[in-house]
Formats: structure tokens, sequence, C-alpha cells
């Protein structure tokens, strides 16, 4: 009964572990699928606004051009107006030239009317022939119609200066005109610019809440991998080690699930004293099978050098940098690592006791990647 008991009360710890994997797996791509539909949204946001800073842009020349056109007109305006200022002025010089000249006109016909019956008298007798008279009656005819000559040409320029004026008054009407149509439309042009740009300062706070959500999402996915990670470790120290080799264990707790391995080429390890077949051998004097996780220098806490004060590196065709416990592996040891390729123990780590080895990524990706697992450590000479 009491064996019974036991072996059923271990099947609900399996099973309540393997539910809480299953759970956590699930909470993983939950908070992923978000990240992804925050990441779409966001860019959904990002080209909305750039088609709005495209229409912005668009609107600026418009009003320039607009601008353009106004100053312009009112250059024409201010011509044609000092055009206006000069037909008026010509219009009055012209009015009082022919007031002037028809006094004199008058005052010459009066004077003639007046000393008309003398001057008849005096041209008579002052004639020296016939021909001569003719002559002085011809110049006294020609001196008034040289007068009213005079008058028509006064009257002639008047009115081409007041047709002038009026035709530039007429103008200058057209363009104010046009410069009212175009205030207009500048305003129109203005109020759209000012609701683009409105609309693009909503965008572009849209767009600083779904950057901020998105951190947030990937700040709750890197706790909740940490967690899983951390699960996984505490499974295995539960669980019993394997005895040689990489064997894993299958079902229920302690399940060790790496993830998938970067390629790396094995050499030919030859243990220390064996004979070696090929020029590529490499010898080793220990082997160990570890628990391996990965850090990187993005973890809180951890620096750009080790504990031996070396720069951490991730070298895969050279020596990258790994944590062990110097007293199992002493530091500066060199090592190979299954799955992981060469490395140098230069670091320590607070949670690195024993047949524990922490190896170093640049990413934090690549230590998800690489996540819990156990590795044949080859301590060469």
């Amino acid at each position: 009964m009491s064996k019974s008991v036991k072996a059923i009360a271990a099947l609900c710890v399996t099973a309540m572990l393997f539910s809480t994997n299953v759970q956590a797996v699930q909470s993983s791509e939950d908070v992923q699928n978000q990240i992804n539909s925050q990441q779409a949204e966001l860019n959904d946001l990002k080209k909305e606004k750039d088609q709005l800073l495209g229409q912005i842009d668009q609107y600026a020349d418009e009003i320039a051009d607009t601008m353009a056109t106004i100053d312009a007109n009112n250059k024409k305006m201010d011509q044609i107006q000092t055009d206006i200022d000069k037909a008026i002025a010509d219009i009055e010089t012209a009015e009082k030239d022919e007031k002037e000249a028809r006094e004199k006109y008058y005052e010459r016909l009066r004077l003639m009317y007046k000393n008309n019956n003398n001057m008849i008298i005096e041209i008579l007798f002052s004639s020296s022939s016939l021909g001569d008279l003719l002559e002085k009656v011809k110049v006294i005819q020609k001196i008034g119609q040289s007068t009213e000559g005079i008058l028509e040409q006064l009257k002639d320029k008047q009115a081409n200066t007041k047709q002038r004026q009026d035709e530039l008054v007429l103008e200058n009407e057209k363009l104010e005109d046009t410069k009212k149509q175009n205030e207009t439309y500048l305003s129109e042009v203005q109020a759209k610019m000012d609701k683009a740009n409105g609309l693009s300062k909503q965008l572009q706070e849209k767009e600083g809440q779904k950057a901020k959500e998105i951190e947030s999402s990937k700040a709750t996915l890197d706790d909740i991998k940490k967690k899983e990670a951390e699960a996984k470790l505490q499974d295995f120290e539960n669980s019993e080690s394997p005895q040689g080799g990489n064997t894993v264990s299958e079902g229920g707790a302690g399940v060790l699930t790496p993830g998938p391995s970067p390629t790396i080429e094995q050499p030919n390890l030859v243990e220390s004293g064996v004979t070696s077949r090929g020029t590529n051998d490499v010898s080793y004097s220990r082997k160990y099978t570890m628990i391996s996780t990965a850090y990187t220098a993005g973890n809180p806490g951890v620096g750009s050098r080790t504990a031996s004060g070396l720069p951490v590196s991730r070298n895969p065709g050279g020596y990258s940098t790994v944590a062990v416990d110097p007293s199992v592996i002493p530091l500066g040891t060199k090592l190979y690592i299954s799955g992981y390729g060469y490395a140098i123990a230069a670091d320590t780590g607070s949670a690195i006791k024993s047949k524990k080895i922490d190896v170093y990524f640049n990413t934090l990706k690549e230590c998800y990647s690489w996540g819990v697992r156990y590795v044949e450590v080859y301590v060469l000479e």
C-alpha cells in the first residue's frame, strides 16, 4: 500500500512539473506573439507617420510657392500703384497746362476781337502791296490755328493719361482679387499642414508608447525565459547525474532540453598516453561530464572582464571565455567543450560550483538558444 501511494505521488509530481513546463512554454509563446503583434503595430504607425511627413513636406512646398506668388503680386501691385500715382500726376499737369493754354487762347481772342478794327486798318495801311496784305492775314490765321492745335494736343494727352489710369486701376483690381484667392488658398493649406502636424505628433506619441510596450514585453519574456532556465537547472540539480557520456533522462522531472547547438567541427580528441594516429589529433588529459549554462556581458552584474582580468570573448574559431570552479578546473586551463568549441577557463561565478560550467556568448539570444545542457569537457594538454 505504501509503495502504491509513493508511486501515485511520484506520478503527480511528474505531471505537475510537466504541466508547469508546458505552461511556461505557452507563456513564452504568448508573450512572443504579443511582441510580434506590437512590433507590427509599431511598423504601421511608423509607415503612417512617414506618409504624414511626406504630406507635410508637400504642404510646405505649396505654402512656399503661394508665398512667392503673393510676394510677386504685391510687387506688381506696388509698381501699378506707382504708375497710377504718376498717371494721376500727369493728368493734373495736363489739366493745368490745358487750363493755362485755354486762358491764353481766350485772352488772345478777346484782344483780337477788341482790336479787330484797328488791326484791320493797321494791316491795310501797313501793307506795301496786296500780296503783303494776304501774307499778314495768313499769319494771323496760322496763329489762331496753332493755338487750337495746342489745345487739342493737351486734350488728347489728358484723355490718353486718363485711359492709362483706368487700365492700371483695372489691372490692380485683378491683382487684388488674385491676392485674396492666394491668401485664401494659403490659409487652407496652412490649416491642412497644422492638422497633419497634429496627427504626426499624436502618431509619434503612440509610437513612443508602443515602443515602451514592446520593451516591457521583451523584459517580461526575458524574465520568463530566465525562470524557465532556472527551473530546468533546478530540475537537473534535483535529479541524479547521468553516468558517463552525455546521457539525458527523458520524461518527467529532470528533463534536459538543450536548444539547437551551433555547428562546431569537433577535433579528433585523443586521451593522453594513447598513440596519435593523425596530424589533427588533439590530446587531452582528463574528461568531465558537466552541466552547462550560458551567460553574456548583457546580464545584470556581468562586466566586460573576467575574474582573471581578461576581456570576455566568444571566438568560435579560437578560444572563448568560460567560467569554472577553480577547485575542479584551474583558471588558465585550455579546454574543449562539446557543441561549443575551444575555450579557456578564465572566469568564475558564485553559482558555478563543482561540475558546472558557464560558457560565454555575445548575445542573450545565443544564451537562450544554448539553454541548460550536459556537455563533455576535455582538459587539453
